[in-house]
């Protein structure tokens, strides 16, 4: 008898059932832990910045061709410059949650995003909500710094921590990054010709109709980092695994100048040189004048691949240039010289204009 009256085996009985007790909790407590989720084993993997400066003007400059297929779906909208006709675009589309760029997918039916689409994924989402929609393909902002640093694994604005350090913002270089947790993170590349600002590296979004929705070239002005987003401030941080190099940046001197609004103001007796840096850069020079006047425009080089235009204030063309000399009668007003490339390619040409 195992339990017997006898305080011998009263106590015999005590441990033998605690025993059987411990061993019990021990093995719950073994199902449990095997049932938790795995975490991925952070790896900081080096890399130059040199490097990271390539790879992540690569997806910026990525060309690929799709052809819409009816969207059938309501937890996920394209990007705006996805239109209905097969065309063939420039760049990773904004994909909320995603992290499917040129060389690497977290989908494991997958390899990279050429492969996505040919295997039926939609091109981006831009519902920023919830958690990343099945069958869509692209980079958020967070996705896009992973993929120019080539991580393992998927990561937020919150989870940047995991893979870069704070510094202070004297000791910024070009290829660290801004971040504001919970909201967004781009990089740095170097200050604007206007010095107001920085020019970035992102994949950008935003609720207006022209937003480009994609991995860009960008500008930034140091009120708007300053004043931070949704009450966060942004901070500096740099990558774990950095290797300090020369990174020898393709962009001339009058970057950022891509709109009217920031246009590069064009003074007369003074010869430009600048260039097309990546496939849909687009430089603005303004000309002001002050009463009605006779302005000569000499272009000394334009490549084949480049189109010159001078448009007014209101976007219309007033005339397209060729490598020649102008003469051009213009009323009192701001009119503009811009450049563009004509196609879809990357040939780093180079232009130089004068204005007297």
């Amino acid at each position: 008898m195992l339990c017997g009256d006898s305080m011998r085996y009263r106590k015999n009985c005590f441990i033998f059932l605690f025993a059987l007790m411990l061993l019990f909790i021990v093995i719950v407590i073994i199902i449990l832990i095997s049932r938790l989720p795995k975490t991925e084993k952070i790896v900081i993997k080096p890399i130059k910045r040199s490097e990271a400066y390539k790879r992540a003007m690569e997806i910026i400059d990525f060309v690929w061709e799709y052809e819409a297929k009816e969207l059938d779906r309501n937890d996920i909208k394209l990007p705006n410059f996805i239109t209905n006709d097969k065309k063939t675009y420039v760049g990773i589309p904004y994909c909320w949650g995603g992290y499917i760029s040129i060389d690497l997918s977290d989908r494991k039916e997958v390899k990279n995003f050429t492969d996505a689409i040919k295997k039926g994924y939609f091109p981006g989402n831009i519902l920023t909500e919830g958690v990343y929609k099945d069958k869509t393909a692209g980079l958020d902002c967070s996705g896009y710094i992973g993929a120019v640093f080539k991580l393992r694994e998927k990561v937020s604005t919150e989870t940047l921590k995991n893979y870069f350090s704070y510094i202070n913002l004297s000791e910024i270089k070009p290829m660290d990054i801004f971040n504001s947790e919970n909201n967004h993170t781009f990089i740095y590349l170097k200050e604007s010709y206007d010095k107001n600002g920085i020019i970035t590296l992102e994949a950008r979004h935003s609720d207006s109709i022209k937003s480009k929705d994609k991995t860009v070239v960008s500008y930034r002005t140091y009120e708007e980092i300053n004043k931070g987003i949704n009450g966060k401030k942004y901070k500096v941080m740099r990558y774990k695994g950095i290797i300090d190099d020369e990174v020898s940046i393709r962009m001339d001197q009058y970057e950022f100048n891509n709109n009217k609004n920031i246009a590069y103001p064009a003074k007369k007796d003074f010869i430009y040189a600048g260039g097309m840096d990546y496939i849909e850069d687009v430089d603005y020079f303004k000309l002001l004048v002050d009463e009605h006047d006779e302005v000569l425009i000499k272009i000394y080089q334009l490549p084949k691949g480049i189109e010159a235009q001078l448009i007014d204030d209101k976007e219309n063309v007033l005339m397209y240039f060729d490598s020649d000399v102008y003469k051009i009668k213009l009323n009192k007003g701001i009119y503009y010289l811009k450049f563009s490339n004509k196609e879809i390619s990357q040939k780093y040409d180079k232009y130089i204009f004068e204005v007297k």
